[in-house]
């Protein structure tokens, strides 16, 4: 179930690691951390890094990613949304039934469900899409520069 704490705003940090195509930070860093891996098959692998006590959103990192596509125009963000601090109560491990990674000029779409969004919680430049029942079906990442999508699309190439 994925859920927003308006009462806690925050930010978001793009990071340019090596290996990894995408690691967006959120929030403090914490000692009491845990993960949740959104998997599909053996070619896909995302990563939530979130407070053990509270499951607030500490770090997004997407770590294998086999499939791609490359868009020219600009990633479209939802213009209504929630804002505040994402919260994530999953188990460790989350099997998807479709992930689609979909990178434009200003950002990337993750698609994670055939299942449409009902609603979009925002954290910072992260947008979840959750479904009816609360669980994550889409992820876009938007406001990223040139240089952040090059990294990107650098660091897709060497996993496919």
């Amino acid at each position: 179930m994925i859920k927003i704490d308006m009462n806690e705003k925050c930010y978001t940090d793009f990071e340019n690691e090596e290996y990894f195509p995408i690691v967006l930070l959120s929030n403090e860093y914490i000692d009491n951390i845990r993960y949740v891996e959104y998997v599909h098959n053996d070619d896909f692998l995302l990563e939530f890094t979130l407070n053990k006590n509270t499951n607030k959103f500490y770090r997004l990192k997407l770590i294998l990613c086999k499939e791609f596509r490359k868009f020219d125009d600009v990633l479209d963000v939802p213009d209504q949304y929630v804002d505040g601090t994402l919260e994530i109560d999953e188990a460790d491990k989350v099997e998807t039934s479709v992930f689609t990674v979909s990178v434009f000029q200003n950002g990337v779409s993750i698609k994670l469900s055939e299942t449409e969004p009902a609603e979009y919680y925002r954290n910072g430049q992260l947008y979840a899409g959750v479904d009816t029942k609360g669980a994550l079906c889409v992820l876009k990442i938007g406001d990223l520069n040139a240089g952040n999508v090059q990294h990107i699309l650098k660091e897709l190439s060497f996993q496919d």
